[in-house]
């Protein structure tokens, strides 16, 4: 919704485009970025400038029962940041994903990026890697997933996705080998932190 599409006009109809194709296979929301503010553009300018065009998505998505969650990521990494930008937009269709790996990248405290999203929280994006950045089976890295799962479950996201990058990176493991025991990781956190 950013920069990386300049054209104010193309950024709004591939978003409705999505919205479109969500709606067509029942998909309860499509995800979007803020992307990155231009160096020599005010913080207001272009915030302001994201909110208009996902108010723009907005109003296809209400009209097909699909929500927007904006990721956190580029400009708004931080999840205070991303709240700000959700207020501006005050919109109930419109919502977070907080991404786990993005967030800490920009020194988010992962329990208090929760709290700072608060209702707004629709969707966690989950993976863990180690000490070289690399995606690693849940619970074998680096990354302080059993405190960001705990207070991801006490919220009200109603997604939690786990994130394995094979697609990207053809020499990890098998999906298959790893999502089993990722799901049964992530189901025991969850209990865990709901008691």
């Amino acid at each position: 919704m950013g920069w990386a599409i300049t054209d104010t006009d193309k950024a709004v109809v591939q978003a409705k485009r999505c919205i479109e194709i969500a709606h067509e296979v029942g998909a309860p929301f499509v995800r979007v970025f803020g992307f990155e503010r231009r160096s020599n553009e005010r913080w207001a300018s272009f915030r302001n400038r994201v909110a208009t065009r996902l108010r723009l998505a907005v109003d296809a998505a209400r009209n097909l029962n699909t929500a927007i969650v904006v990721e956190n990521g580029g400009s708004f990494a931080k999840a205070e940041l991303l709240a700000e930008l959700l207020d501006q937009v005050n919109l109930p269709i419109c919502r977070a994903c907080y991404n786990l790996p993005a967030g800490l990248a920009a020194g988010d405290d992962p329990a208090k990026a929760v709290a700072a999203l608060g209702y707004r929280l629709s969707m966690a994006r989950v993976k863990d890697l180690d000490a070289h950045g690399r995606p690693v089976p849940l619970g074998e890295g680096v990354q302080p997933v059993r405190e960001f799962v705990g207070a991801v479950a006490k919220s009200p996201a109603q997604w939690l996705v786990y994130e394995w990058d094979r697609l990207w990176m053809p020499d990890l493991a098998d999906a298959q080998d790893v999502l089993p025991g990722a799901a049964e990781t992530l189901v025991r956190m969850v209990a865990r932190a709901r008691g």
